[in-house]
């Protein structure tokens, strides 16, 4: 699925000015995930999706918004991996229910079933085109 990033791009260098954290979309994609999923009333809870090698791990994040700019690691749980793609990305296969956010405007979602994946997606795309509405 296709969105607008632009809301998304302000939010981050906004971030970056006042924090001085890098532009990184994995915290409000993680964000955008927690409140889709408690919206649609299901029973996951966003993790950073992290590739060790031929690993792929679920974390479970740690600490305020702002800590999610630079969390790397943290202890394992279940849930919705989510991924934000940078430029140079590798293709993921995780065989669990994993959300993908390329830095072009594009989402996927994956190991969920088609029409909950599209409402997923559409809810995730609305708070990555507002980033506000997070605040609500």
């Amino acid at each position: 699925m296709r969105f607008n990033p632009g809301g998304l791009s302000a939010a981050l260098k906004a971030f970056q000015e006042v924090y001085g954290v890098p532009e990184n979309p994995l915290p409000f994609l993680l964000k955008a995930a927690e409140k889709a999923l408690s919206e649609l009333e299901l029973p996951l809870r966003p993790l950073l999706g992290q590739v060790e090698g031929e690993r792929v791990l679920g974390l479970r994040p740690a600490g305020s918004f702002l800590a999610l700019f630079g969390q790397e690691g943290g202890e394992e749980g279940e849930g919705l991996l989510c991924f934000a793609m940078g430029e140079a990305h590798t293709e993921v296969h995780t065989g669990r229910p994993s959300l993908f956010l390329d830095q072009g405007g594009i989402l996927a979602a994956s190991g969920l079933e088609a029409p909950l994946a599209r409402k997923l997606l559409d809810r995730v795309a609305l708070y990555l085109e507002n980033p506000v509405l997070l605040l609500a």
